[in-house]
């Protein structure tokens, strides 16, 4: 098994399989998974690609899509071709990583967010606390004036500010 894997990774998997009493069912669900996880994988890709290209429109010739499935595969073939799975590994590589870079700075960014959405709700729970705090004041104030017989003071009126050297 270790061999099989050491010598062409790519056949381990029926290496593998060949082990078990079923071996040619399990052989041939694996291509069918293999295959299938390939083929969604390579339409998601298109559909992204084409996504982007059209300024991120939805709805898009589907001829369009199908041009861009195409694109992909020649290219992943022709790497293949030219220097196997190296090559290709290698493109995919040096392809993702300003992706990377932009994905670091979108994890910035929503940290960023976050924090001032979180700043946002703070200030807010401090004014609802003060202005809770004034009613209770002023509840109680109304409530030693009417003991007092002197009139209540409106709450919904905010307190007259007392002027300052600056304002005169």
């Amino acid at each position: 098994m270790i061999a099989a894997v050491n010598d062409n990774i790519s056949t381990a998997l029926y290496v593998f399989f060949d082990k078990f009493p079923i071996a040619i069912v399990l052989k041939s669900l694996g291509v069918i998974l293999i295959c299938s996880f390939i083929i969604t994988s390579a339409d998601s890709g298109a559909i992204v690609v084409n996504s982007i290209t059209s300024g991120g429109k939805l709805k898009t010739p589907p001829f369009q899509r199908v041009i861009w499935a195409v694109a992909t595969g020649v290219i992943a073939a022709v790497l293949m071709y030219g220097g196997g799975l190296d090559a290709l590994q290698t493109v995919v590589t040096i392809s993702g990583l300003p992706f990377a870079i932009l994905l670091v700075m979108m994890c910035f960014s929503l940290y960023r967010g976050i924090n001032e959405d979180y700043e946002k709700e703070e200030r807010k729970d401090k004014l609802l606390e003060r202005e809770s705090y004034r009613r209770n004041v002023l509840n109680l104030v109304n409530e030693e004036r009417m003991e007092k017989n002197l009139e209540k003071i409106d709450p919904e009126i905010p307190p007259k500010k007392k002027p300052t050297t600056t304002d005169l």
